[in-house]
């Protein structure tokens, strides 16, 4: 009985493959070329609209902290941005679409790069992705697709008509990317001579097959779309076309053209349009100490600060960037020494004094620009103690970093548990990050500031500290926090008239952001005044670069915060 009924099962199995099969033969084969067309940029529309998403989501998270340490936003609306704006626009369109065309190349570029780089995160995968160049990957493989199709097609195999549309389509993705060059801002020349490569090089060979991408492209158009009766006697006559304008002042000049002539007009209109551009740029492919900057500031996003400082070793004219760069650089490699020497001659170039404060806000600042490791900035906070720099700063740069690395917090604890009395500040922010809230208040009470600053700082910590515990319900706080700001926002509007440096009172803005974070559902009739007070601060910063960009980054900080 089991035996007969296993042949029964082995014979229905073979009966439904043979059907399967048979459907397959009759239906799914004679329609290959269709199906795999559709399937084809059905997957190209999914990674135009994946592109497309990644594109403006990144667009809308441009304001990050570190945008606003390295620079600002232009809030002037003039015409030259609303200019900018529409190129932009056009170019990043352009790009999309020949992205959705060519997106196999996108998937094969981009998991070459993961494995090659060890990408960790997405933010690695979109700095390597401005750092390499695809441009001519894109070029090869268009053609490279065109020419396949062309040769299925002499022996026959045109795909049922698919072929030719595919020849058009991918001969429009390179007229896609010409308009890109046309229309985009920074230019072919810039992106070439970024490369390691020669940049002359690469140029004529885009300019080469993208030339031989659209003669293949217009031959089919002027042939009729007909594959098989190509001979080289079209392509020389297309070529000609091509090189000579014809068609082009042909449709400039008002004479009526054909739908296909219309078509290798516009092709190579937009080619020479984008070659035109280039040329007239000519003279920027040549590398630039603006460009070795470029290439050293990715590098040390993506902590690869050997490489950046390889690469600043090319600048001719050192500037201040340049200073700021091979900080960064040497704090990645833990050449700590050189990186103080470096930090005091970025001071005097900003027209300051280099003092061991100043030198350790320049470390500690550009410990937060780049990723540099966790024991890393351990060791710059170690050799800050020893230095004895100033409490205030140590407590902000504790206050600058996640602790939720165990290692990281316990050394620093280790650290600064036999020195609290000397950095009770720091030891109390350490603390209050630990969600050692009861040690953090202790060590509060027995400080005995020296300076107005640490007073103000000192005073909005303990609120922290007692805000910040669980111990307590919601109403306990809300006592505890209309009491705080009777008897001590006068003290700090007092103590607040007599700091005159601007990045004192930074520090303040970030210590009073938190308070002014709660008082919206704890004390409500507190919150015009502590608006006012936070304004006031940053109207007296104005002017200060780096004492406006950590308001910048602490507001962000706490957007962050609120928003989460």
């Amino acid at each position: 009985m089991k035996n007969t009924l296993k042949v029964f099962f082995i014979i229905l199995f073979l009966v439904l493959l043979a059907s399967l099969g048979y459907l397959f033969y009759l239906y799914i084969l004679p329609r290959w070329a269709m199906i795999l067309f559709y399937l084809y940029f059905l997957i190209g529309i999914v990674f135009y609209i994946l592109s497309s998403i990644i594109f403006f989501k990144d667009l809308s998270k441009s304001k990050s902290i570190k945008d606003e340490l390295l620079g600002s936003i232009a809030k002037v609306f003039d015409k030259k941005k609303i200019i900018s704006q529409f190129r932009s626009f056009i170019s990043t369109t352009f790009t999309l679409i020949e992205l959705a065309i060519l997106w196999p190349i996108e998937i094969i570029i981009g998991l070459i790069i993961g494995q090659k780089r060890q990408i960790k995160s997405p933010k690695d995968a979109m700095l390597y992705n401005s750092i390499e160049l695809k441009d001519p990957y894109h070029s090869i493989f268009a053609f490279s697709i065109i020419i396949i199709i062309y040769i299925l097609g002499q022996l026959g195999l045109n795909g049922q008509g698919y072929g030719q549309i595919l020849i058009i389509i991918f001969g429009l993705s390179v007229v896609s990317r010409h308009i890109h060059y046309t229309f985009e801002i920074e230019g072919l020349p810039t992106r070439l001579r970024r490369t390691s490569t020669n940049p002359y090089l690469i140029f004529v060979m885009i300019i080469l097959f993208d030339f031989l991408s659209l003669i293949l492209s217009c031959v089919l158009i002027v042939s009729g779309y007909n594959i098989k009766l190509i001979s080289l006697v079209d392509l020389e006559t297309t070529s000609s076309i091509l090189f000579r304008f014809r068609e082009y002042f042909r449709f400039v000049s008002g004479e009526k053209l054909i739908i296909n002539e219309v078509l290798v007009s516009i092709f190579g209109l937009f080619f020479y349009l984008a070659l035109l551009r280039i040329l007239l740029r000519f003279k920027e492919f040549k590398k630039q100490d603006v460009d070795y900057h470029w290439l050293a500031n990715k590098q040390n996003m993506l902590g690869n600060f050997s490489n950046a400082l390889r690469i600043l070793k090319n600048i001719k004219t050192k500037t201040i960037v340049t200073e700021l760069y091979s900080i960064i650089g040497l704090i990645g490699v833990n050449e700590l020494e050189q990186a103080e020497e470096r930090a005091k001659s970025f001071i005097i170039q900003k027209g300051d004094n280099p003092d061991k404060n100043k030198v350790f806000q320049v470390l500690i600042d550009a410990c937060v620009i780049d990723p540099i490791p966790k024991n890393i900035v351990l060791s710059v906070l170690k050799r800050a103690i020893e230095q004895k720099v100033d409490d205030v700063r140590i407590q902000d740069a504790v206050g600058l970093f996640s602790l939720s690395n165990e290692e990281y917090v316990s050394v620093l604890h280790d650290r600064l548990s036999p020195i609290k009395a000397e950095y009770p500040l720091a030891f109390a922010n350490l603390n209050i990050n630990m969600g050692n809230y009861l040690e953090a208040q202790n060590t509060l009470a027995s400080a005995t500031p020296g300076t107005e600053l640490e007073e103000i700082v000192r005073l909005t910590m303990n609120a922290r500290a007692t805000l910040s515990n669980n111990d307590t319900n919601e109403d306990e706080d809300s006592i505890f926090l209309n009491d705080w700001l009777k008897i001590n926002m006068p003290v700090i509007k007092n103590l607040l008239t007599n700091l005159d440096n601007a990045w004192e009172k930074a520090i303040i803005f970030g210590q009073l952001l938190f308070i002014r974070h709660v008082v919206t559902s704890m004390a409500e009739e507190w919150e015009q005044e502590l608006i006012y007070i936070l304004d006031q601060i940053k109207s007296q910063v104005d002017g200060n670069q780096v004492a406006e960009t950590m308001v910048k980054s602490m507001e962000l900080r706490w957007k962050n915060i609120s928003d989460n």
